[in-house]
């Protein structure tokens, strides 16, 4: 048996589409899988932003972080003992550990610094994807509260000061269950990028495992790769949540500076969810495109369906990202794989995957290298033998070049590495009975991620 845990998979981005193909994984291996979440699951909601989905869920369990994150001090019950594998796939805001029943409250009186107290579960392997290691730093701001609002209502206190301590104790709590969790459990991330964060926060703790995302990367080639180049518009697309934290303004400060060269006719749509309490950023977007006199030229979609993105791929020319130091981007994979020219920051995990030349550390290098890409300057290159050579060609094998250097981050590619290295940690765990995969080197996490002498796909 198995279980995921996860905020809100309902918020259909890049960490509900991984939560949802290690599902898949897991169905795959014959797991009977229990899913835990903070909000009740809308698989209809789901499959509009995914499409259809191929998941057995046995029950969907109500996660209640207050008492989670309040109640330290109580003893652990037998809830998780049953689970042969736990996986939180929110593991970069969302701690979870499961705790010995047999120990009195481990996370309470444990020093976070000396993870031997914790008790060493047998025959239940705790993984941790952390996307990023945000928890820390939202806890640090205080920003952690808006992500608490979302899922704790707090009752109104009559005594402001009452209300304000239990908000630092939860603050409290979260930042030291998240300490625990990543000291104590695997920990999978998505790229080099945010490994090398994840070491810097947590030096003692050996090598996490970089595990790329899942990247629907045939169904955007089927759908947008080979459409025809007359049919493609000079449209930049940019995709991504309407949230503060996204960096949205980026791409309308882009399409300033763009309209402003007039030297090219374009336009840019920006498509992506939202969430209530982010109502307020969206009326600064639109606020912003007037004020810029960009009305013509930007447009804002909200909720649009997996089907309309597939459109909006098959007829643009240019992907832009607007946040730098996205811990891998999977939007920007997802747009390679439909033949789009990536824009990218030079920092953060898609500057892994996407060719240098691409990269940009200024709005203003942006906006050059998307007036280039829309005009098709300075953009051919050959790929031979893995290398990137200045041979100017046709646009179209441009776009399926660029395809082809995603081929390797495929939903498959995704299952088929983690199946490995869930099979791996369960026949060791057979053996042990402490915490699986501190390899102390890359080369004994490279033998861990093997079966049968098949290197997992990087």
């Amino acid at each position: 048996m198995a279980k995921i845990v996860h905020a809100n998979l309902n918020a259909c981005g890049g960490s509900e589409r991984l939560a949802i193909a290690t599902i898949e994984a897991l169905n795959e291996m014959g797991f009977v899988v229990d899913v835990e979440t903070c909000t009740p699951l809308e698989i209809e909601n789901l499959e509009n932003s995914f499409g259809h989905l191929n998941i057995n869920i046995r029950q969907v369990k109500q996660l209640d972080l207050l008492s989670n994150f309040l109640n330290l001090n109580t003893n652990a019950s037998n809830y998780d003992s049953h689970y042969d594998v736990i996986i939180n796939t929110h593991g970069d805001v969302l701690p979870y550990l499961y705790q010995n029943s047999n120990n009195n409250c481990s996370t309470c009186n444990t020093n976070v610094t000396n993870n031997n107290n914790i008790p060493h579960i047998k025959k239940i392997v705790m993984i941790t994807y952390c996307h990023y290691p945000m928890l820390p730093y939202c806890v640090k701001t205080k920003e952690y509260i808006n992500f608490l609002r979302k899922y704790i209502k707090f009752a109104e206190a009559k005594d402001s000061n009452i209300n304000n301590t239990i908000i630092d104790k939860l603050l409290s709590n979260a930042h030291r269950l998240y300490d625990l969790m990543m000291t104590n459990t695997i920990i999978l991330t998505n790229s080099e990028f945010s490994k090398r964060a994840i070491k810097l926060l947590y030096k003692n703790i050996e090598e996490p495992i970089v595990l790329s995302p899942p990247v629907a990367v045939e169904t955007f080639r089927r759908a947008a790769l080979y459409s025809k180049e007359e049919e493609r518009e000079n449209t930049i697309l940019v995709v991504s949540r309407f949230n503060p934290g996204k960096q949205v303004e980026n791409a309308v400060r882009t399409a300033k500076i763009l309209y402003e060269k007039k030297k090219i006719h374009y336009n840019m749509i920006i498509v992506g969810n939202i969430s209530k309490t982010d109502l307020d950023y969206l009326s600064l977007l639109k606020n912003m495109i007037h004020y810029y006199g960009l009305k013509n030229f930007v447009k804002l979609e909200i909720g649009a369906s997996f089907e309309r993105l597939l459109h909006l791929m098959s007829k643009s020319k240019v992907y832009l990202h607007p946040l730098a130091g996205e811990p891998f981007g999977i939007s920007v994979a997802e747009a390679m794989a439909a033949g789009l020219i990536p824009v990218v920051p030079h920092i953060g995990g898609n500057s892994e995957f996407v060719p240098e030349r691409y990269h940009y550390s200024t709005l203003e290098e942006a906006a050059e290298i998307i007036k280039d890409a829309l005009l098709l300057q300075n953009m051919g290159f050959k790929i031979s033998n893995n290398k990137i050579n200045n041979d100017t060609i046709s646009e179209y094998n441009l776009r399926v070049n660029l395809s082809n250097m995603v081929l390797g981050l495929s939903t498959e590619d995704y299952k088929k590495n983690l199946r490995k290295i869930i099979g791996c940690l369960l026949r060791r765990k057979e053996k042990e009975e402490i915490p699986l995969l501190r390899q102390q080197n890359s080369q004994k996490v490279k033998e861990a991620r093997m079966t049968e002498g098949e290197e997992i796909s990087t």
